[in-house]
């Protein structure tokens, strides 16, 4: 009887967050219809070219999804969401990110793959949002990993793939908080000293870059589980981590046989090749 009672109260407190959880407007016309209400709106792939003044409307709005649509200019009405925590902007047509620099509630924040005319300045300005946890600025051909950057210190994942960034500034360490960071197709050689000191990082790829050597104090990633060196072609060389759980070595010159051996990596890690 006991466990049947316990099965009913798992199933009304489900229900219950269920009726409780905010309802998702997917259409500008619904949301002006009860725009007080509106918490989350999702308008991805409606091919918007912009969106209206009145959307300031939803005052209480948290969270707004506009991935996949035509928007050239940076919606001004956006810096008038007071509340909003999530903005996702990815694969548009956005030339800047206007005043983005203003909407510092934002704790998420995915801007990738937009022709940004100026993208180092453009990623300069989201450093000025010291509450972002998550930052996606992937494929948007940022040549430079800001030193300004580093204020994001609450930070938890940051994703710069895909652009033509060459270093990274010492001092990345003041992110302490860093799970997991997406490096990959970029220029990079080398990390700097203070890299080794990220004791959360968790997740790290790293892929498609000029890495010959992994210096030997990336050890101190004592948290590490899942690292992708792959195509880095001429990769000889790497230090103890031992915590991985996954490991890609598919076109580098990495002897996964001897790592395992010497224990540089656990024997239990599972290695793509």
């Amino acid at each position: 009887m006991k466990s049947i009672a316990s099965v009913v109260l798992i199933c009304m407190t489900v229900f219950t967050a269920l009726a409780q959880a905010p309802k998702t407007f997917k259409s500008i016309e619904d949301a002006l219809r009860k725009p007080e209400v509106v918490r989350i709106l999702d308008l991805r792939g409606q091919g918007l070219k912009a969106l209206p003044d009145e959307l300031a409307m939803c005052m209480n709005l948290e969270k707004i999804d506009l991935t996949g649509n035509d928007l050239s200019e940076f919606p001004a009405v956006l810096g008038k969401f007071k509340k909003l925590k999530i903005l996702f902007l990815t694969n548009n047509q956005l030339r800047s990110l206007g005043n983005i620099n203003t909407m510092t509630t934002l704790l998420n924040l995915k801007t990738d793959n937009n022709p940004f005319l100026k993208p180092n300045e453009e990623l300069k300005k989201v450093t000025t949002l010291t509450n972002l946890v998550v930052l996606g600025f992937s494929a948007n051909k940022a040549s430079i990993f800001p030193v300004e950057l580093l204020n994001l210190t609450k930070l938890a994942e940051l994703d710069l793939s895909y652009n033509a960034i060459r270093t990274i500034p010492e001092g990345i360490d003041k992110i302490a908080g860093l799970k997991k960071i997406n490096l990959a197709r970029n220029f990079l050689s080398a990390f700097p000293k203070s890299f080794s000191k990220l004791k959360k990082l968790e997740n790290m790829d790293i892929s498609y870059n000029e890495f010959k050597v992994l210096q030997a104090d990336l050890s101190g990633l004592t948290a590490l589980e899942v690292l992708d060196c792959s195509y880095n072609k001429l990769l000889t060389a790497m230090p103890s981590l031992v915590a991985l759980k996954f490991f890609n070595v598919k076109n580098t010159k990495l002897n996964v046989k001897l790592l395992q051996e010497k224990g540089t990596i656990p024997l239990s890690c599972s290695v793509l090749m």
